[in-house]
C-alpha cells in the first residue's frame, strides 16, 4: 500500500502541473475518495515559509462559494522535509480540457456564468485574490453539474516559496500560463491585476469553442506586435462572439469584469431557446437540454381522440346496418325512414374525429421563436446606448471600476466629467498617458474625464505630495 503522510493510499496519478502532482486517494481514516495535491519544493521547509504558506493557504479555505473547488485541508508532512499538501473534493468528470472543440454555445455560456461567478467573489474579498492562472486544467466539472475553479489564491510569493521540479519548463512564467496570459503582463509593469483573469477566461472559453487557442503558445504577447483577435468561427451567436472579444480586448478597461460578465450570461441563458434549462443542477455532460420539449409526448396524446372517433364511428355503421336488415321485407316506404338516421348521424361522424386538427394547435407554442428576438437586447449590450444613459449620472453611489472607485459623473459605466478617482489597486492612471504614470492603492486623481479617460486633473499621492497632470486629446 503506497501511503503518503501515513494516512493517504494512492489510486491513480491525476495530473502533474509546474509546482505540484494531484493523485486521486483514498482516506484510510475516513474511506472517503478525495483529490491529493502534493506541492513540490527545492528544499526543505524552514519556519518562515510554513508560516507564510499557511497564511497563504487559510484564505483558500475560507472561501466559499458553489463554483470554487473548496479545500478540505492544507497541512505538512509529518517528517523532515515538511512537504506542503492540500486535499480536495474529487471530481469524477475532470477538467474541461477533454471538452476542447466540442463544447455547444449553451455550455460555453454555462462555463463562462460559473466562472465569472467564482473570480467575481475572488475579486470582492478583502484582501482582493486574483487567480493568475485561469486555463482549462484548473476549471473542473463538478459533481453537482457545475464547472468548479480550481488552484486558487496561491500568491507568486507562494509559488516561488515552493519552488518547482520543472522550472526549465518554459510554459509557466511567474504566475499563469503564458497561452492564456493577457498582454499586460508582457509589459514592464506587470503586476497582477482583475482584468488579467478575464482575459484568461476569453483565452479558455474561446478555445473551447474553437478547438484552438485565439493566439497560439503565445497568448497576449502577440497583440502586442500588433495582432488582431481572430473571429471565432462555427455557427455560435453574433452576442457570444462579441463577448469573447470584449474579453480578449488589449486594453484591461475595455474588459467587463467578473460580476458584469456573470451578468451577460445569465441574461443569455435566460433568453436564448438553445440554453434553457428546466433543472438545475444537472450534470454538464449529460444535460440534453434539445429535448425535454420533444413533440412525441404531444403525438402520442392526440392519437387518443382519434381512435376513440373511429371506434365511435365503426359501432354507429353496425348499428345502421343491423337495424337495416329485419326492416328489408316491409313496405318501401320504411327504407325512407332509415335514411333519415343515417343522413342524421353521417354529419355527427365526420366532424368528430375533426378534433384531429387539435394537435396543430399544439403548433401554437411556435412562440418559441419569439426568444429568437435576443438580437434586441444584444444590440442593447453590444452598443453604447445614444439617449438616456447619455446623460451623466452623478455619482450617489460610487462607480466600481475594480481597480478603483470613481465619484464623479459617469457615462455607461465610465467615468466622464469632472470627479475623483480614488484608487485600490496599483494601476496606470491613463491609457493614453505616455509616461506611463502608475498610481499607487490609496492615491486619488481630481480631474476632468472624457469616455473614461483623463483629460487634465491633479494627482494626490498617499504621501501627500501632489502632480499636475495634462494629457490632452
Amino acid at each position: 500500500m503506497d501511503l503518503f503522510d501515513k494516512r493517504y493510499e494512492k489510486i491513480a496519478l491525476i495530473g502533474r502541473g509546474a509546482f505540484s502532482e494531484v493523485w486521486k486517494v483514498t482516506d484510510t481514516q475516513t474511506g472517503v475518495t478525495m483529490a491529493l495535491k502534493i506541492f513540490t519544493t527545492d528544499a526543505d521547509m524552514d519556519a518562515n515559509g510554513i508560516e507564510m504558506l499557511t497564511r497563504e493557504f487559510a484564505l483558500m479555505i475560507d472561501a466559499d462559494h458553489q463554483n470554487l473547488l473548496h479545500p478540505l485541508y492544507f497541512g505538512f508532512t509529518d517528517d523532515h522535509v515538511r512537504q506542503p499538501y492540500l486535499t480536495l473534493p474529487y471530481c469524477k468528470g475532470g477538467n474541461i480540457s477533454k471538452l476542447m472543440g466540442k463544447l455547444s454555445e449553451r455550455e460555453a455560456w454555462k462555463l463562462i456564468r460559473d466562472t465569472a461567478s467564482a473570480l467575481a467573489y475572488l475579486h470582492a474579498m478583502n484582501p482582493p485574490i486574483i487567480h493568475q492562472d485561469i486555463k482549462p486544467a484548473n476549471i473542473l466539472i463538478g459533481n453537482d453539474g457545475y464547472y468548479k475553479l480550481a488552484d486558487f489564491g496561491v500568491s507568486v510569493q507562494a509559488r516561488s516559496t515552493m519552488g518547482s521540479q520543472s522550472d526549465k519548463d518554459d510554459s509557466y512564467f511567474s504566475a499563469g500560463t503564458i497561452s492564456y496570459m493577457a498582454p499586460e503582463k508582457f509589459s514592464k509593469d506587470n503586476r497582477p491585476i482583475m482584468a488579467n483573469d478575464i482575459y484568461s477566461l476569453g483565452a479558455t472559453v474561446f478555445e473551447m469553442l474553437a478547438g484552438y487557442l485565439p493566439f497560439g503558445p503565445d497568448g497576449g504577447l502577440i497583440q502586442k506586435k500588433g495582432a488582431e483577435i481572430p473571429i471565432l468561427p462555427g455557427n455560435f451567436s453574433s452576442r457570444l462572439k462579441q463577448t469573447l472579444e470584449d474579453c480578449l480586448n488589449e486594453e484591461p478597461w475595455e474588459r467587463p469584469t467578473a460580476s458584469k460578465l456573470e451578468e451577460i450570461a445569465i441574461d443569455a441563458l435566460s433568453k436564448a431557446p438553445t440554453v434553457i434549462e428546466t433543472v438545475e443542477p444537472r450534470p454538464a455532460l449529460q444535460d440534453t437540454a434539445d429535448s425535454p420539449f420533444s413533440s412525441q409526448p404531444i403525438q402520442k396524446k392526440s392519437k387518443l381522440p382519434l381512435i376513440l372517433a373511429g371506434i365511435t364511428l365503426i359501432a354507429l355503421i353496425c348499428a345502421a346496418f343491423f337495424f337495416f336488415l329485419p326492416n328489408q321485407p316491409e313496405p318501401k316506404e320504411e327504407p325512407q325512414t332509415y335514411e333519415q338516421p343515417i343522413k342524421t348521424e353521417e354529419p355527427e361522424v365526420i366532424k368528430e374525429p375533426e378534433v384531429i386538427k387539435e394537435p396543430e394547435v399544439m403548433k401554437e407554442p411556435e412562440v418559441i421563436k419569439e426568444p429568437v428576438t435576443i438580437k434586441k437586447p444584444e444590440r442593447i449590450i453590444e452598443q453604447a446606448p445614444k439617449t438616456d444613459d447619455v446623460k451623466p449620472q452623478i455619482s450617489s453611489k460610487a462607480l466600481n471600476l475594480g481597480y478603483a472607485t470613481w465619484e464623479g459623473n459617469s457615462v455607461n459605466g465610465k467615468p466622464n466629467g469632472y470627479g475623483t478617482m480614488i484608487f485600490s489597486n496599483s494601476h496606470r492612471i491613463d491609457s493614453r498617458d505616455e509616461q506611463g504614470r502608475i498610481a499607487q492603492s490609496g492615491d486619488k486623481v481630481k480631474g476632468n474625464y472624457v469616455n473614461g479617460h483623463l483629460e487634465y486633473g491633479t494627482w494626490i499621492k498617499s504621501d501627500g505630495s501632489q502632480e499636475e497632470i495634462f494629457i490632452g486629446q
